[in-house]
């Protein structure tokens, strides 16, 4: 009786443990948005989180906007104003080493995206010591306008890419 019933417990181990393995390959298991995602978003980081760039002491907290037309290529992609020359400067210069456009139409066509903007908020915070940051609202009234139009249309907000870096001196 004993060994039936430890013969019957052990059964029923080896099938939960069974079940909890198929439940966890299927509950995490990456989709190709994701990974495009996520090529993106560390093109972005890498982009600013890069010693060309660590000279700046400015931060900078902007939108990038990518604009998706009806087949899913990308149209047009550009910072909010809130972003500066040299913020500006440093994504075009990376552009010249890798066709992100590719990856967005890519991560659009995954996503079944057509006529809408995905909008991903950047933030670029030099760790700078006894420094404090302070935003006019000039500067948050840019923060959605592109070439100093307010941003109108259907859009996507992504997840926010931050980039926070020591301060030269600071490590």
């Amino acid at each position: 009786m004993i060994l039936l019933f430890v013969a019957a417990s052990l059964n029923a181990q080896v099938k939960l443990n069974n079940d909890i393995k198929t439940i966890q390959k299927s509950k995490f298991k990456r989709t190709a948005a994701d990974s495009l995602y996520l090529e993106i978003n560390n093109f972005i980081y890498g982009t600013f989180y890069n010693p060309t760039y660590w000279e700046t002491k400015t931060p900078t907290f902007t939108v990038l906007k990518v604009d998706i037309t009806w087949d899913g290529r990308v149209s047009d992609m550009r910072f909010s104003d809130s972003a500066d020359s040299a913020f500006v400067k440093a994504w075009n210069d990376k552009l010249q080493t890798h066709d992100i456009k590719a990856t967005f139409g890519r991560y659009a066509k995954e996503k079944s995206y057509e006529y809408l903007s995905l909008l991903i908020p950047v933030s670029f915070e030099p760790l700078q010591p006894k420094s404090e940051n302070h935003y006019a609202n000039k500067y948050l009234e840019s923060y959605l306008k592109f070439d100093k139009r307010d941003f109108e249309g259907e859009a996507i907000m992504m997840t926010p890419v931050f980039v926070q870096v020591l301060a030269k001196g600071n490590m």
